[in-house]
This record gives structure tokens, C-alpha cells and sequence, in this order.
């Protein structure tokens, strides 16, 4: 069980993957990094391009951020279930 602090914030996270301005940032992101992608393809220096990738992995982040928040809130319930069941045990 996780705390009701915990789970008010992985709530609020899942209401806002769940709106319609999520669905339109999200394929935003998606068409910036192809963007970046070609851009990439064209870069002048070795710092253009590490710049251009830097842009792309922050892209990328924030578009698997519904996937890492479902996983967190996975591992964060196992984890209190374990916690739980081992005061349980020492009781």
C-alpha cells in the first residue's frame, strides 16, 4: 500500500497523461525529434551534433514519461508490499 501522499502523485501524473494536451505534446515531441533527426544529418561540428542529440534525448524522456511513471508506481506498490509483509513476519 503505498502512501496517500505517493498515491495522490502517481493519480495526478495518470490524469494528466489521460488529457487531450498530453496526446498533442506528446506527438509534438515525436515530430521534433525527427526534425532534430535530420537536422542531425546536416550538423557542421561534433558539438552541433551532440547538441542536436541532447534536444533529442530530452524529447524522448519526456515522451516515455507515461511508461516510467506506470513502471515507478509498479516497483513503489511491490516495494510496500515487501516492507508490509516483513514487518508483518517480525511481528
Amino acid at each position: 500500500m503505498l502512501s496517500p501522499e505517493l498515491n495522490t502523485y502517481f493519480d495526478m501524473l495518470e490524469e494528466t497523461f489521460g488529457t487531450p494536451g498530453w496526446a498533442v505534446l506528446v506527438e509534438e515531441a515525436e515530430k521534433q525529434i525527427y526534425a532534430l533527426q535530420a537536422d542531425a544529418l546536416e550538423a557542421k561540428s561534433w558539438e552541433d551534433l551532440l547538441i542536436l542529440r541532447g534536444r533529442a534525448f530530452q524529447l524522448q524522456d519526456l515522451i516515455n514519461m507515461r511508461d516510467a511513471a506506470t513502471v515507478a508506481r509498479k516497483l513503489a506498490e511491490e516495494d510496500a508490499t515487501a516492507v508490509a509483509e516483513v514487518v508483518d513476519a517480525s511481528v
